[in-house]
């Protein structure tokens, strides 16, 4: 959908800018289907995430199934410790290179690319890309947390009384950081895909 303006005047002869948004296809007619779907005024579209907002604010499935998604993410008790154990073991092994390399530096043929050096650093890496696993699982988690603190901190600010009235201002930081994209259907539905640190 694209984004139009239309201006008219109002009763005292000052101009009036009214938004809309409406379906390219509808717009242009240049394309193989067609569509005669009407446009949708911005502020109409704007109330209905709002009372999307306090819906998840008086009933917060969503929070719910967050917070169950976090939990699928992080590390289980035996992943934590299988996480302790790869570090230790990777200082255990990086502890046995710079042994190795110390008893063969003064050697006429050390050389830094030996069997056995390069061993120890194979199993060095390896660890180290499970463990970074273990981490970006662990920063994801972090990521997930906060996202969904700083909605919740957010639902609890909005009142109930400034929707009834149509005094609810729309939260465009909210709706930019939320929503990853909106779909329209033809019964007028808007349906949106929501984005809290994970697709």
């Amino acid at each position: 959908m694209n984004h139009v303006a239309y201006s008219s005047k109002n009763t005292d002869g000052t101009k009036a800018v009214r938004h809309y948004w409406r379906c390219t296809v509808a717009l242009d007619h240049k394309f193989t289907t067609e569509c005669d779907a009407q446009g949708y005024r911005e502020e109409m579209i704007e109330m209905t995430f709002m009372n999307m907002l306090h819906e998840m604010k008086e009933h917060p499935q969503l929070i719910y199934e967050t917070k169950h998604a976090i939990q699928e993410v992080g590390l289980s008790e035996a992943e934590q410790e299988q996480m302790k154990e790869l570090k230790q073991k990777v200082k255990d092994y990086y502890y046995v290179l710079y042994k190795e390399v110390e008893a063969k530096r003064g050697n006429d043929d050390f050389d830094v690319n030996s069997f056995e050096i390069k061993q120890i650093t194979d199993k060095i890496i390896a660890i180290e890309n499970e463990l970074e696993g273990y981490n970006e699982r662990l920063e994801k988690v972090k990521q997930m947390q906060e996202d969904l603190d700083w909605l919740v901190n957010e639902l609890e600010g909005l009142k109930k009384y400034q929707l009834r009235r149509r005094e609810a201002t729309f939260r465009d930081d909210i709706f930019s950081r939320l929503i990853r994209r909106g779909e329209v259907h033809e019964d007028g539905r808007i349906v949106y895909d929501l984005c809290l640190g994970f697709p």
